[in-house]
């Protein structure tokens, strides 16, 4: 008999308590030589919570551990934007958005990469995906008030493409070896949405 259930077997948590899990999907289970639809069962972070997957392939979704064993909710872990006392600067370290887009090729030939990116604060870093996103390590990491950002029809017009725009560095910005002053984007599939956990536990 299939029930719903009880409200104490999930909560939400404040996305600032946690961090991107460093460890890799362990598998649990999965059904080979069995008859059906392919699936399998992940062990994803350090709380051995599990997630389901279709086929054998380990799941690329962000998993996340809590941060410590205690935390003091303050008012600023669950205040937004929207709050009229919200204040911008205790919240820095919060994921605004992120999500998958299509990054042009500024060298060489011209192509477009699919690439994830974080926005946290007021700094964009993009990587190869949300795995490697779970190591803070960015293919690169530029601050956005550094930049000039340009959504208008001419830029679109020049890419090709709809819902792309185009960051140009301000003049005077230094830049490590291989680093461009032109970053292009485009939506890959649909917008990045903003940062949220839902996290499921006794």
């Amino acid at each position: 008999m299939r029930q719903e259930p009880e409200e104490l077997e999930c909560r939400t948590i404040p996305l600032k308590w946690v961090d991107r899990t460093k460890l890799p999907p362990k598998p649990v289970w999965e059904d080979s030589g069995t008859g059906g639809r392919p699936g399998s069962v992940w062990s994803i972070n350090a709380m051995n919570l599990i997630t389901l997957a279709k086929g054998h392939d380990a799941p690329q979704e962000m998993f996340y551990d809590l941060r410590g064993d205690r935390f003091f909710l303050r008012p600023e872990d669950i205040k937004t934007a929207k709050d009229k006392d919200y204040d911008a600067s205790l919240d820095r370290d919060a994921v605004v958005m992120e999500g998958w887009l299509m990054k042009k090729n500024q060298t060489g030939v011209e192509w477009w990469k699919k690439r994830y990116f974080v926005l946290k604060g007021q700094h964009l870093s993009y990587y190869l995906d949300e795995t490697e996103a779970s190591t803070d390590k960015p293919k690169r990491k530029i601050d956005l008030g550094d930049w000039v950002y340009d959504d208008s029809k001419a830029v679109l017009k020049k890419l090709g493409r709809k819902n792309g725009w185009e960051l140009k560095a301000k003049p005077g910005v230094k830049f490590g070896k291989g680093e461009e002053d032109v970053m292009e984007c485009a939506h890959h599939t649909r917008p990045p949405v903003p940062a949220c956990l839902v996290y499921v536990g006794d």
